[in-house]
């Protein structure tokens, strides 16, 4: 019979003294030497993640492993159960509480902070070449709540600044391609601690995109517990809105880890962020003028936030850096 990775994390459970998340079985595993015993091991093959592959099993096998708590979420074998007393669960929770409030205490910097990274990544990355634009809900009349209403950042990509115009290509092009500005909507967040959590900041993305051609959510701590990319993964193949992880060692390292699903723009929630918010209705008139250009010299950037140097960016990490305490 194959060793797998179920077998792996059975026997690191068989003697833990305490519950161990998915890493610190992983961390066992290879202090112990018993990933040598993996078939895929022997085989050559085994997984580049394997925390993730041990993971998957841990939390699917409901019969074989119990979890226990949730930052990060730590896992215990049922064969077990009676060893966990009441006061030592309650000891674990309130260590995760306390981990929990370290985590929000080590995030010093506002959301808004992130905007001008985004912003970068956004008109760099190759999928997007975006012209950004943040939306203040201050800026909104007052009469209808933003929350679920207004995206932080909103983007539009010019298809025609795609194509040289050497000899007068773009004139045969444009009316056989029907080449149009592509919307883009993004909500931020610093972090997703729990698959509740995960849950609610995502239909909060998909309330706020549903004007836009393509959506998405984007994270500062993109390195989820696999119950948490689960549901994202999940909630991307019903709604469509897609997850950015936005890497803050270096902007160039972030990456999309779901795609979004492509629509048709939403023309009542776009007619209503019209008519409530000045930014965005500026943001529209900017895009109109601007939606034939063919040469991204003529489009005045100061329309739209600005795209900072790469100096700039790394400046900006730094102090990110030091109100995080890395």
């Amino acid at each position: 019979m194959k060793y797998g990775y179920k077998d792996l994390a059975v026997d690191i459970l068989k003697n833990a003294k305490y519950p161990l998340s998915r890493l610190e079985i992983w961390g066992e595993a290879l202090e112990q030497g018993l990933y040598k015993n993996l078939q895929s091991f022997i085989d050559g093959k085994m997984s580049k993640t394997p925390e993730h592959s041990i993971g998957s099993k841990l939390y699917t096998d409901k019969d074989c492993f119990m979890q226990i708590g949730q930052y990060p979420t730590k896992f215990w074998l049922r064969s077990r159960e009676n060893e966990l007393t009441d006061s030592f669960i309650k000891d674990m929770q309130k260590q995760d509480n306390k981990k929990l409030e370290d985590m929000k205490k080590s995030s010093n910097y506002k959301e808004h902070e992130l905007h001008a990274l985004l912003v970068k990544f956004l008109y760099d990355n190759r999928k997007f070449k975006l012209f950004s634009k943040t939306i203040h809900h201050s800026k909104s009349n007052k009469s209808i709540s933003g929350q679920w209403l207004h995206p932080d950042v909103v983007g539009v990509h010019f298809p025609l600044l795609e194509f040289s115009n050497k000899n007068n290509n773009l004139e045969v092009l444009t009316p056989l391609l029907n080449l149009k500005p592509k919307f883009y909507s993004f909500e931020i967040k610093k972090e997703l601690l729990n698959v509740t959590e995960a849950r609610m900041n995502y239909f909060q993305a998909v309330s706020n995109s549903s004007w836009a051609n393509e959506g998405y959510l984007v994270v500062t701590n993109g390195d989820f517990e696999d119950d948490i990319l689960e549901e994202l993964t999940r909630l991307n193949n019903m709604f469509g809105i897609g997850v950015i992880r936005l890497d803050l060692d270096d902007i160039n390292s972030s990456e999309i880890l779901l795609n979004s699903k492509e629509k048709d723009m939403d023309f009542a929630t776009l007619e209503l962020l019209l008519d409530k918010n000045s930014e965005f209705r500026q943001f529209l008139e900017n895009t109109k003028e601007y939606m034939n250009c063919k040469d991204e010299a003529r489009i005045s950037k100061n329309l739209y936030d600005e795209i900072l140097s790469d100096e700039e960016i790394e400046k900006k990490l730094e102090k990110l850096g030091s109100k995080s305490g890395s």
